[in-house]
């Protein structure tokens, strides 16, 4: 029996391979993409094997990719690696399920794709997502519904890789794909719809505006079983003065809010 790690470690083999060829993660990296392309630095966090972080450089956006998997950051480094990118990247290992570290008022974007939903505390990581992005940053979150069908998912990946003529190429890598996100979908933790975290970044963790979700045209993700949402942060309310805060009393219907997300 592989241990998560070494599973991860096959994942990273096949990984491309398998989501790379896939329409509808192609529109995820490209609009995830899209939303980020104002920045200048950038965090990506659980990178995977870079291809997220190689578009951004693409663009001349600096990169910070952070991932807990060594054979996932050894994939996206080798994406880089003898490319002339304008972008310049820093990847980090870091166990971002324990402590996910970034340097206050430090990027102007973050995005965590496929990431929240197996984190042990995922507001955390939200909050400091927050704290790290300077005014005007934006947030860009995807991950599974809770209506989620991993089977109807990879069906219609076979089907796709069926009309392609790559089907039996990719054999093997398929099991591999099919075990390990059989492991996250039994293993995962939350699961979000695109309302409640929307509810989640504007009532409680400071954002300010929603600025593109898979409710609007062209961002409908994985097939319309994941959720994708890109929230701008206009005002740090860490740093207001106690002069310009208004104090009113919680509503029932505001603390029940609250006791539910947390």
């Amino acid at each position: 029996q592989d241990t998560e790690a070494e599973l991860f470690t096959k994942y990273a083999n096949s990984y491309d391979k398998i989501v790379g060829e896939a329409s509808y993660y192609q529109k995820l990296v490209n609009n995830t993409v899209k939303e980020l392309s104002r920045c200048k630095r950038v965090a990506d966090i659980g990178c995977g094997t870079g291809n997220i972080t190689l578009k951004l450089l693409e663009k001349g956006i600096d990169v910070v990719a952070i991932d807990s998997n060594d054979a996932m950051l050894e994939k996206a480094r080798q994406k880089i690696i003898g490319k002339k990118l304008p972008g310049k990247v820093t990847f980090i290992k870091q166990d971002i399920n324990k402590n996910l570290h970034l340097e206050n008022d430090s990027f102007d974007g973050v995005c965590m794709i496929n990431v929240l939903y197996w984190l042990d505390k995922p507001f955390d990581a939200i909050d400091s997502a927050y704290s790290s992005l300077k005014k005007g940053g934006v947030l860009v979150l995807s991950g599974p519904k809770p209506t989620q069908n991993a089977k109807a998912l990879i069906k219609e990946t076979l089907k796709e890789f069926e009309q392609k003529g790559k089907l039996s190429e990719l054999t093997e890598d398929l099991k591999v794909f099919s075990e390990v996100n059989r492991m996250l979908a039994k293993d995962a933790k939350h699961f979000f719809t695109t309302q409640r975290l929307e509810e989640i970044l504007i009532d409680f963790a400071g954002f300010d505006e929603i600025i593109a979700s898979d409710y609007k045209k062209g961002y409908r993700t994985y097939m319309g079983q994941g959720f994708f949402i890109a929230a701008r942060k206009n005002e740090d309310y860490s740093k207001i003065s106690a002069e310009k805060i208004t104090i009113r009393p919680a509503k029932m219907n505001e603390i029940a809010k609250a006791c539910m997300i947390r």
